[in-house]
């Protein structure tokens, strides 16, 4: 392996021994998640935070209980990750923070809702879930507003809410994505709607309607941006842009869309802390943003005095 300063990695593309075949893989600070094809979840890498439960494994290892999923999602920061499982029960694993409603488990925990869940989201600190009907549904943190129930901080007696709350606005959603401070939902008609705060002056308790953006038809957060992607592959991204995660060739923060340079078609993004990826249609990878260790795929990586994490 390569270094990163103090820290081993690589800036290449390195196969993942012991894997089985996966439909999807997801992927955060410490550790990663992949979904077999018959539903079963895997993870490996470094369960920092259950203090020594789950140890340090570089081989994907089966998660217990036999279950099997529809979809997952993970919270790199909290280490935790929440799936939909075929019976549509919600089910946690990992270590829950000091805002989300569960101890810190090695093995999935069903989440206690009369509530019926198609898919859920993770934040840092709070989480949201969509029904089949699309009605959107958070709990956990809510000091920035990022629940979408018409309050922020301690207002209303509590900054934590450990049930699901009913977002507010009567929207039906398709798709929902979760960051540290903010959540937004997408429509079925390419409408973004989003609440909590983004950059200083795109801030709200409540869904907003994102502004001059054509109709996505997917959305990706990062810890401190998002990037939507068009019916035809357009890529589109606002928020933070210290590194340059929005794509625009620029490193200035944005509160609307803007789109990402070089005219190419994507068929998926990924948004991280301050980098994003796309896969093009035609199997082609780029990225842009931060590079302190490999992460866009360019050689001279090394993560600069006091930003590691970049």
């Amino acid at each position: 392996m390569d270094r990163c300063g103090e820290w081993p990695c690589t800036g290449e593309p390195q196969r993942v021994e012991g894997a089985p075949v996966l439909r999807t893989v997801g992927g955060g600070t410490t550790f990663t998640y992949g979904l077999y094809l018959a539903g079963a979840a895997y993870c490996w890498g470094r369960g920092k935070s259950l203090d020594g439960i789950v140890p340090s494994d570089a081989i994907p290892r089966k998660v217990a209980g036999d279950l099997t999923f529809e979809q997952l999602s993970m919270q790199a920061i909290a280490d935790a990750t929440c799936g939909i499982a075929t019976d549509t029960i919600l089910y946690c694993w990992g270590w829950g923070g000091w805002a989300l409603p569960w101890i810190a488990s090695e093995e999935p925990v069903a989440f206690e809702t009369d509530l019926e869940f198609a898919s859920v989201t993770i934040a840092q600190n709070h989480m949201c879930a969509l029904t089949a009907a699309g009605s959107a549904y958070c709990w956990g943190s809510n000091w920035s507003g990022q629940l979408g129930i018409g309050w922020y901080g301690s207002a209303g007696g509590n900054a934590v809410v450990a049930t699901p709350q009913l977002v507010l606005g009567g929207h039906a959603f398709t798709q929902l994505v979760a960051s540290a401070m903010f959540t937004c939902g997408l429509t079925a008609l390419g409408d973004v709607y989003c609440w909590g705060s983004i950059v200083a002056d795109l801030s709200s308790n409540v869904p907003q309607r994102v502004v001059a953006v054509p109709a996505f038809a997917e959305l990706y957060a990062g810890s401190g941006h998002l990037c939507g992607l068009t019916a035809a592959g357009e890529a589109y991204c606002w928020g933070e842009n210290y590194l340059g995660a929005l794509g625009d060739g620029t490193r200035e923060h944005n509160s609307a869309p803007v789109a990402v340079l070089g005219g190419h078609r994507f068929a998926e993004l990924t948004a991280a802390s301050g980098h994003t990826c796309g896969l093009t249609t035609d199997g082609r990878a780029y990225c842009w943003g931060g590079n302190a260790h490999g992460q866009i795929g360019r050689p001279g990586f090394e993560a600069p005095p006091g930003m590691g994490w970049w």
